[in-house]
């Protein structure tokens, strides 16, 4: 007889013993895990100078390559009077004029997407070549609805999409304490051999979290542990139960802390779980090379390392996944950014080289600034491609 499922609890097989997460751990403490004691490092970087930090950028503008674009003035009045074309062709952040001047004084990358003209005339240019007969032949993209799909997609990851300079508002936290959360979930997300969406619903939820409530030290652990805790129990199909959890954080909160936590999180963000992640981003982009799998596993590479950093928070998942699938194709000699990639990524070549340009900043020293995912993407399951990435900046140093 199946177990009763509880609803706004434990809704992922609570019957089950913490026995199936040991397994999965090989026997490890999650908190442990490659012998880092979360907490510990929590409380070392905490008492640390925030301009002795490690990860701490104190002249983030430098960082932006400016010279890789000059942006023009904008002039999209005219354009978008061409009746002919979907109105769900014009991107939604232009249309959203709310979400693109919200973080106009920060010293994010929030400010790298521009739509100029030339890339306004670029996009509408191939989507008159490409709307009639892409997507005919693929059963899997419902092609009769994949542009109001996608165009509804453009507007989730606007809506869902965290304040970039939350920290701001966080006293007892620095940026340098996200990395060291994220590397510990990165870790333990891998082990459970969980979904990819698990993992970037996951950091989403943790941003838009911390975006909207200030959380104390000792409760940062927890916010992380329940984010994933969600984030499962909405992509999996089997996901970690709350015993599992409780583990997984060292018996450091109980069951009942953990669901309490839960509920708390999920009314703070409006039941709103939603979030098109870049996965979705990337399936669609990658048809542009045919599914081109090591085109796709050195993208994945490359998405997973920018959730490390905190300059990424504010950018557009579809955004990253396009740059990232652009630097890839560079890395590997495909050739050009096509007029399909255009189409399916919704971006131009001019549009991505200042994020491009960001990604390889990540890329200089990533034991450093991402060793669990260096680690991870070592592995010949993934084609070695943290190897390949290492040995390709090593010769065009």
């Amino acid at each position: 007889m199946t177990a009763k499922r509880i609803v706004l609890s434990d809704v992922s097989n609570n019957h089950i013993k913490p026995s199936f997460i040991q397994s999965k751990l090989n026997s490890q403490k999650a908190h442990n895990i490659e012998g880092n004691d979360f907490s510990e490092i929590l409380r070392q970087l905490h008492s640390k100078e925030k301009n002795s930090l490690e990860y701490e950028n104190t002249n983030q503008k430098d960082l932006i390559n400016h010279s890789l674009y000059n942006q023009l003035q904008e002039e999209l009045n005219e354009d978008f009077k061409d009746k002919r074309l979907s109105y769900n062709f014009i991107p939604y952040i232009l249309k959203n004029k709310e979400n693109t001047t919200r973080h106009k004084a920060d010293n994010t990358c929030t400010d790298l997407l521009k739509y100029t003209k030339p890339d306004i005339m670029e996009l509408k240019r191939v989507r008159k070549e490409f709307f009639e007969q892409i997507d005919e032949w693929d059963t899997t993209m419902a092609h009769e609805y994949s542009d109001e799909i996608f165009a509804y997609m453009h507007e989730l990851e606007v809506k869902y999409k965290p304040s970039p300079t939350y920290i701001e508002h966080q006293p007892d936290m620095q940026w340098s304490m996200r990395s060291v959360l994220i590397d510990w979930l990165i870790q333990v997300h891998s082990r459970f051999h969980l979904l990819p969406e698990t993992l970037y619903l996951t950091i989403n939820l943790i941003d838009r979290f911390l975006s909207v409530k200030v959380v104390s030290l000792p409760k940062l652990q927890l916010v992380g542990a329940t984010a994933l805790f969600l984030a499962s129990k909405y992509e999996e199909i089997i996901c970690p139960s709350v015993h599992e959890i409780v583990y997984m954080v060292d018996y450091g909160y109980s069951s009942e802390e953990i669901l309490k936590a839960e509920r708390y999180m999920i009314n703070m963000l409006n039941f709103d779980l939603g979030w098109p992640g870049p996965m979705s981003f990337l399936r669609r982009v990658s048809k542009a090379d045919e599914y081109d799998l090591d085109t796709r596993t050195l993208t994945k590479y490359l998405l997973e390392l920018t959730v490390m950093d905190f300059r990424f928070i504010g950018i557009l998942p579809s955004f990253i996944v396009a740059a990232a699938h652009y630097l890839s194709r560079c890395m590997l000699e495909k050739g050009s950014w096509t007029d399909a990639h255009v189409y399916y990524s919704s971006y131009t070549e001019r549009q991505l080289l200042p994020l491009v340009s960001i990604i390889l900043q990540c890329l200089h020293s990533p034991k450093k600034h991402h060793n669990a995912i260096y680690e991870k993407y070592a592995d010949k399951k993934f084609k070695k491609a943290s190897k390949f990435v290492e040995s390709w900046m090593a010769k065009h140093a």
